[in-house]
């Protein structure tokens, strides 16, 4: 294999194995660091075009980590690139005028190419393996009304053959508009129509008449493959701007990739069907690339990659994938290469990164689990068997928890959490009984290994006995008159936490005293001094005292006495204060 990353992938094949087989197999990648750079197009060995910022700059080629600045016309400081081939040809624009750099022994040689005749802006769209260049150009024209608009129209250009009008040899309609070329010679308009090379048009197929309750209004083709496989985006009819990307395959019909989105683009696909999308609806903690392989599924590419040292990474805004056809020394490329743009929300930076292929992803590493019994307490008023376990890691989505309960012979799913949970309690329990429990990580690839299997005995019954308070001083009836002893006794049957002697009417606090064991306790007694005289509101001729406990999972008791009061009177029998 002449790929130049291929002892990455060897190594990566170690970090893919997995002793547990998954269902359907997912694929995952290994990243190479390529430095600052956002990525435009990627060919088959690797090497990859783009330039430094989203905004237009100067355009380079990066073949391992050699970065080569391709040459400007004269008088120009930027240039757009839109693709380059397996043997490293790049074409793109500058100033409305289409461009080829051609790789020689010493770096890239510049080709401006012929405008056709009325021509004002035009761009090199892309180039196949042949070296042929399929081209976009616009003739400027105006309605009655004044507008002005750019009528497009795609032509070929090969250095044998010169400027080929496409429209003309097609019988094309008004502005069709040509996005990709295959090295077989197959050309894809925007419309979803393939110009064949032996001068036929395959219009685009029908559309299903409804997907998900929605119908298609619109469709922008994007890229197709050898095969004839071609992705795009649907736009739906809907108020809200929804789209979604698709997929057709010859033989096989439509295929959404990825669900409803608002923001969705469709990057590339390559010979093997695997198709790389931008899509909010798979990625929507970043607006990310997402890959959607042949296989099936979509998928988030920042879930896929293995390397632990990128898990800071989203891979957004910019990414594209190589047409996977064949390597500059005739070899098969490896399918699912890419170059993707990935973004640090901490740093505000970003990376330029190779994305390669690395086998199957791996399934979830097992788990070490642990069950505790858990009693019920005032914060947790519940009985439970509390079960956690380690983290699986990046590659778990989620965990399922199941339960062996007394007599059962066979787990049952009990319930599944987030992979940003690693504990459960258990409340669907019986007294003094004994469960077992294992834990199974579950990630994009499948269901991996069960954990160790723990076992755990439930608590008792949870205490719901109110405590027992008795007023032992002063009785209930009696006469008081100034400061008198008030005392009370506290009882529970597990422990108290609190024990309180209040009264009323009053003038200000309603307490008399209270106590806070440091721990619960079974009793607790309260002996103070109230003073009636002062405290009592409005010289009430009567009071009512209370006595408040409460044991350790907030059960609680109240009780009261009712007393005359009685006041000093100063000359004249107006009651003293």
């Amino acid at each position: 294999m002449s790929f130049r990353y291929a002892w990455l992938i060897a190594a990566a094949v170690v970090l893919a194995t997995s002793p547990v087989s998954a269902a359907a197999a997912v694929p995952s990648f290994i990243v190479q660091d390529m430095g600052i750079g956002v990525p435009v197009d990627v060919n088959a060995d690797g090497t990859i075009v783009g330039q430094d910022s989203f905004s237009p700059a100067q355009p380079w080629v990066l073949e391992g980590r050699t970065k080569t600045f391709l040459p400007l016309p004269a008088g120009v400081t930027t240039a757009k690139v839109n693709r380059i081939n397996d043997q490293g040809v790049v074409v793109g624009d500058a100033n409305g005028r289409p461009l080829v750099w051609w790789p020689t022994a010493s770096g890239y040689q510049l080709t401006q190419l012929p405008m056709p005749d009325g021509a004002t802006v035009g761009t090199a769209v892309d180039v196949n393996s042949d070296g042929v260049v399929l081209l976009s150009f616009g003739t400027q024209g105006s309605l009655p009304s004044g507008y002005t608009y750019i009528d497009y129209k795609p032509y070929l250009h090969s250095q044998q053959t010169g400027l080929i009008d496409l429209s003309s040899r097609y019988l094309l309609p008004p502005y069709p508009e040509a996005v990709d070329l295959t090295d077989g010679g197959r050309i894809l308009l925007k419309s979803g129509d393939i110009l064949e090379p032996t001068g036929e048009v395959t219009p685009t197929p029908l559309f299903p008449e409804s997907n998900g309750g929605y119908s298609w209004t619109f469709f922008r083709a994007s890229r197709i493959n050898e095969a004839g496989t071609f992705i795009g985006v649907a736009t739906l009819s809907s108020s809200m701007g929804y789209a979604q990307a698709v997929k057709f395959t010859p033989g096989s019909g439509w295929k959404v990739l990825g669900g409803l989105n608002v923001s969705i683009t469709a990057n590339g696909i390559d010979t093997a069907g695997n198709a790389l999308i931008l899509a909010n609806y798979v990625c929507p903690a970043n607006y990310g690339l997402a890959y959607a392989p042949a296989s099936g599924g979509t998928y988030c590419l920042d879930d896929l990659i293995l390397d632990e040292d990128w898990s800071f990474l989203s891979f957004t805004a910019k990414g594209a994938l190589a047409s996977g056809e064949v390597q500059s020394d005739g070899t098969s490329a490896p399918a699912g290469l890419m170059a993707a743009y990935g973004y640090d929300a901490a740093s505000g930076s970003g990376r330029l990164a190779l994305i390669i292929p690395a086998g199957d992803l791996p399934l979830p590493p097992a788990t070490t689990a642990k069950a505790v019994a858990h009693p019920a307490t005032s914060s947790q008023p519940y009985d439970a068997i509390t079960v956690s376990w380690t983290s699986a890691g990046d590659l778990a989505k989620k965990y399922v928890v199941e339960r062996k309960g007394p007599g059962e012979t066979a787990f049952t799913k009990l319930t599944e959490v987030p992979a940003t949970v690693t504990v459960h309690n258990d409340t669907s329990i019986g007294p003094l009984a004994t469960y077992t429990y294992r834990i199974a990580a579950v990630g994009l690839a499948g269901t991996g290994p069960y954990s160790n299997e723990t076992s755990a005995r439930a608590p008792g019954a949870a205490d719901t006995t109110s405590p027992l308070a008795t007023i032992t001083a002063p009785a209930n009836g009696a006469t008081v008159k100034g400061t008198v002893t008030v005392s009370a006794t506290f009882t529970d049957d597990v422990g108290l936490v609190y024990a309180g002697l209040t009264f009323s009417p009053t003038l200000a606090s309603d307490l008399i005293c209270e106590k806070y064991p440091g721990t619960a306790a079974p009793t607790l007694t309260l002996s103070c001094n109230w003073d009636t005289a002062r405290r009592v509101a409005y010289q009430s001729p009567s009071a009512t005292v209370y006595a408040y406990g409460y044991d350790a999972l907030g059960n609680w008791v109240r009780t009261s006495v009712t007393v005359n009061v009685t006041y000093s009177t100063r000359g004249g029998g107006k009651p003293r204060r």
